[in-house]
């Protein structure tokens, strides 16, 4: 394989790092708080996240789809702030948290709920909301 940069063979430790950042950001990393509706199961206390591709709302942080951040994007744009995409990573989580549509149902003990009254829940909507309502708007 040739690089861009006319290495016979082989990629330059430039391009292998620019395809090693391709490939992260390809991977489903963002779930999507929605602001409009509350989970009424939990007396309206805890926020609602979209679902696996895009099939509805879910209160069981387990069961929120994961998105691409170039699709949670896409999902947030025009809805005024009402769809918050947040890096599972800034909630403590890895991907083998939720439930995928190749790992098929997954039996849950516990139901983890974002709380909406929780003070830490709430900074991290209110910077995801700056971040990706702030580039929008530039």
């Amino acid at each position: 394989m040739q690089c861009k940069h006319e290495l016979e063979y082989k990629q330059c430790a430039d391009c292998q790092a620019e395809d090693y950042v391709e490939m992260v950001n390809a991977l489903p990393r963002y779930v999507i708080v929605c602001m409009r509706h509350r989970d009424m199961l939990f007396g309206g206390n805890a926020h609602l996240f979209w679902s696996l591709d895009s099939n509805g709302y879910t209160a069981a942080l387990e069961t929120a789809g994961l998105y691409t951040e170039e699709k949670a994007r896409e999902i947030a744009a025009g809805t005024h702030g009402q769809e918050i995409p947040i890096n599972i990573a800034e909630l403590g989580l890895e991907q083998e948290f939720f439930r995928t549509a190749e790992s098929g149902l997954k039996e849950l003990s516990t139901l983890t709920i974002f709380n909406v009254h929780n003070p830490r829940n709430k900074e991290i909507i209110e910077r995801n909301k700056r971040i990706y309502y702030s580039d929008s708007a530039g």
